[in-house]
């Protein structure tokens, strides 16, 4: 569980010594070479485990109706250890630090998470949280449905449970939401709590999106956001509605990166997963939890409070502009021990040996 600490806020400001071009060039070499035989044995190892043999056993468990707690754990624990050595590689070899403020997340707690959208590093952060707490297996996502023919990683979310794939404007997404939050407040989740994430924006924040962003806060008289969109009320009112006896909270992520010389944000999800770093690159957050039994219940209000909390995330993220942090009460964040990182490796790596020493076994005595 997250503790206050002070620590987080000063790492961010350690002086670095300048790194000579040589040893730059090196180092960037180094970690393209190692990124791209990480990436390439990930890809396989998810392409025969999850794709192939947790696929065919969460099928198998799911045809022949086993016991459905236990088919939860399986998928829970597969996702803790396979997420836990993306997550290793990105904090250890990309620096990937958070200066966390706000309020504590519980452990074992069912949520909706709501969050900012600017980059494919926001997946990141999220994950990053929740295994403050232990549960980034049991990370859950709502995604357009042409993710799912992504290569290895679509299907992988799909068998394990962790996104649902809709169409936008589609008329069977309502019953599409329906079945997924069927599963989530199915009586035999008992004790197997989960984190909702929902994008409300829809879409990640560019310049060019605001635009069509502030054309339609005023047609419709809303306040005009400049960091972030307008966010998407329907999904998450029906959310709200379908969720409320059986998660406890809604927690509010503001995440805050910071910008480079040129304008961009940094850090970026391409400079933490494909190049290694000799300082921390920090990003910064501040989380809110709200109990859910504290939001309206008329629809109407409910899509009111929503835009308050869009425009409180827009003052936030001025603020941290000005100020290059969120002013409120810090909070400690972890980062992977490598001692976990490398039990996990040994875990995924140790099974897919053992996989393909099977195959290869069944294959032999088959001739």
């Amino acid at each position: 569980m997250t503790t206050p600490s002070s620590s987080n806020a000063s790492a961010a400001k350690v002086p670095f010594p300048p790194m000579t071009f040589g040893k730059a060039a090196l180092l960037r070499a180094f970690g393209s070479l190692y990124t791209a035989f990480f990436s390439v044995l990930i890809s396989v190892v998810t392409a025969i485990l999850v794709d192939g043999v947790v696929g065919l056993t969460v099928s198998a468990w799911r045809i022949l109706k086993l016991n459905h707690q236990a088919l939860i754990k399986l998928s829970s624990s597969v996702l803790r250890t396979w997420f836990s050595i993306f997550m290793g590689h990105l904090e250890h070899f990309g620096r990937l630090t958070i200066v966390l403020t706000g309020d504590a997340f519980h452990p074992n707690e069912s949520a909706l998470v709501v969050c900012n959208h600017r980059s494919w590093a926001d997946t990141v952060v999220i994950y990053s949280l929740a295994r403050q707490v232990r549960m980034h297996g049991d990370v859950k996502f709502l995604a357009k449905r042409s993710l799912l023919v992504f290569p290895v990683y679509g299907f992988a979310g799909w068998v394990l449970d962790v996104v649902i794939f809709i169409k936008r404007q589609s008329t069977s997404a309502g019953r599409r939401l329906n079945r997924m939050f069927s599963s989530l407040t199915d009586p035999r989740r008992r004790q197997a709590p989960y984190w909702l994430i929902s994008y409300l924006e829809g879409t990640r924040f560019t310049h060019a999106k605001r635009q069509n962003a502030v054309e339609f806060a005023k047609k419709r008289d809303l306040k005009v956001l400049e960091e972030v969109l307008q966010p998407r009320t329907k999904g998450f009112i029906s959310t709200v509605h379908a969720l409320r006896t059986n998660a406890q909270a809604v927690y509010d992520i503001t995440i805050g990166y910071t910008q480079s010389e040129n304008g961009d944000m940094d850090p970026t999800f391409k400079q933490m997963y494909l190049t290694p770093a000799r300082k921390d690159r920090v990003i910064h957050v501040h989380q809110r939890r709200i109990p859910l039994s504290d939001l309206p219940q008329d629809d109407e209000e409910l899509k009111n409070w929503v835009y308050r909390l869009y425009e409180q995330k827009d003052e936030l993220l001025k603020a941290f502009r000005t100020n290059g942090c969120f002013a409120a009460r810090p909070m400690r964040w972890n980062r992977m021990t490598w001692g976990y990182w490398m039990q996990c490796q040994a875990i995924v790596y140790g099974a897919f040996g053992i996989t393909i020493y099977t195959v290869y076994t069944l294959f032999s005595f088959a001739r």
